[in-house]
């Protein structure tokens, strides 16, 4: 009976001191979300669309196997790490093809830049299709899988972030990530 409480206890032991994944939140400049782009070629094959939903549903979708919980930055929320999202999107009439770009700058919750990784991804379909927010979505989400990929192989990354991880470090307020400036 000893043998097995002991067994139990290590098996216990082992699974609390394991590194667990680090928690996320997502920031983008709230202009995405309120403001539409014309994209495709005027006056035939175009078509206004909204970009910061698409993005967002994507990036969760993407990141949330590589980290502990993905949320949204609004006001006073902390996490370990804070990417900031900027995306662009376009359309070519001709092959019928969206086109999604996204520049994602990775922070330590306290602030300091972890690195920045830049992605593409395409989505074939029409333009004037009733499902244009899902194939916006599906590029995103293409571009995003790239994202995830350079992320888990940057060792740079990796290795700041969990050396940072094993220290404790002050979270900054989600808030404040809209005034670091670029570099």
């Amino acid at each position: 009976m000893k043998t097995w409480m002991t067994l139990i206890g290590l098996l216990l032991a082992g699974t609390a001191t394991a590194t667990e994944p680090p928690s996320l939140l997502l920031y983008m400049n709230p202009h995405e979300y309120g403001h539409e782009v014309n994209i495709g070629m005027k006056p035939y094959f175009s078509k206004w669309v909204a970009r910061g939903a698409a993005v967002e549903t994507a990036a969760r979708k993407v990141l949330s196997s590589h980290f502990r919980d993905v949320d949204v930055c609004e006001g006073n929320k902390a996490a370990d790490v804070i990417a900031t999202i900027s995306p662009h999107l376009n359309y070519n009439p001709a092959p019928g093809r969206y086109y999604a770009r996204v520049k994602v700058r990775f922070y330590l919750g306290n602030g300091q830049l972890l690195g920045t990784l830049n992605a593409t991804g395409h989505h074939d379909a029409p333009i004037n299709s009733a499902f244009t927010d899902a194939d916006v979505r599906l590029a995103f989400e293409q571009a995003m899988q790239d994202i995830a990929a350079q992320y888990v192989a940057d060792a740079t990354i990796q290795d700041n972030l969990q050396k940072n991880m094993q220290s404790e470090f002050t979270r900054m307020p989600c808030e404040m990530v809209g005034m670091i400036p670029d570099k």
